[in-house]
């Protein structure tokens, strides 16, 4: 059964990272999500600006391997990606399209679309000409079949959720989950959350529960629950809106990946590496990973 639990003191890295930080943000969280795999033949990229990240996608790719989970922050005035590596099928086809604004990256992900492409993954940053915006960044690619697909917008969580009733009505299911927190009222340096996510055909009629937004223990009760119901992990999602304390949602299906799971808390980014190895010795890949960064309010 998963545990959102503490994580161990550091050890050595074991996870294969073609690119490491050389020093990682010290304001980074990390949450993980690994579901039973071999682990070792993934491969970590981390902490670069997309330009490098594409070029490390066209090199492994040559080797089979593709892009399974997407994450981006704000760092050194550019988006900064982690990106997870692991064999998949037409791993040459994959696109990753980087840091757009809604109106692009929803032009290039309907050509992609057109031409035969899914989108595996999403991941929201904040604009750069304005922290009450987002940007989009996925990872396509062929070999996925031709069911419809649709990418919600970046919402509020009613919007959200209004949105996933109907797509799930209509047969759909949720293959991927971001969110993000931006800048809602300047003079009082409030943010709120807003959400994404991708819903495709294919994927089966099983049952799906949303995890609406949630403090740690919250969200921990929720994931006791439908796990102990037989359900798994599909996608989640972290953020934070006073600086410091997670704030965790996700949804939980029986469609996609079953298997034995072990989701993590937040945590900074060496302990998700100590964490990361421990799981693969045990027999597990990393199935999902999301990223944030905590920040000092001023009032």
């Amino acid at each position: 059964m998963s545990r959102f639990a503490a994580v161990l003191t550091a050890l050595a890295l074991t996870l294969t990272c073609t690119t490491a930080f050389a020093a990682p943000p010290s304001g980074l969280r990390v949450v993980a999500l690994w579901r039973a795999g071999d682990g070792t033949k993934q491969v970590l990229v981390a902490g670069v600006p997309s330009g490098e990240l594409l070029q490390k996608r066209t090199a492994l790719a040559q080797n089979g391997l593709g892009v399974s989970s997407l994450a981006v922050y704000r760092a050194n005035d550019a988006d900064q990606f982690i990106a997870v590596f692991e064999p998949v099928p037409a791993a040459n086809t994959g696109m990753l399209i980087l840091s757009r604004t809604a109106e692009n990256f929803y032009q290039a992900g309907g050509e992609l679309h057109k031409g035969g492409s899914r989108l595996v993954d999403v991941a929201l940053s904040l604009d750069p000409k304005s922290a009450k915006k987002v940007r989009y960044s996925g990872y396509w690619r062929q070999g996925l079949g031709n069911h419809a697909q649709y990418l919600t917008p970046a919402e509020s969580w009613s919007e959200y959720s209004a949105a996933a009733q109907k797509h799930f009505g209509n047969g759909l299911r949720l293959v991927s989950f971001s969110a993000i927190a931006v800048l809602d009222d300047v003079q009082n340096g409030t943010y709120k959350p807003l959400f994404s996510s991708v819903w495709s055909g294919g994927q089966g009629n099983g049952a799906l529960w949303l995890v609406p937004p949630s403090n740690g223990p919250g969200y921990t009760a929720k994931l006791n629950q439908h796990l102990g119901a037989g359900l798994h992990s599909v996608a989640f999602a972290a953020y934070t809106l006073n600086g410091s304390a997670p704030v965790y949602t996700g949804a939980f299906g029986a469609h996609g990946s079953g298997g034995t799971e072990y989701s993590s808390p937040a945590i900074t980014w060496n302990q998700f590496l100590t964490e990361h190895q421990k799981r693969v010795s045990q027999g597990y890949r990393l199935a999902d990973i999301a990223v944030y960064k905590t920040f000092t309010k001023i009032d």
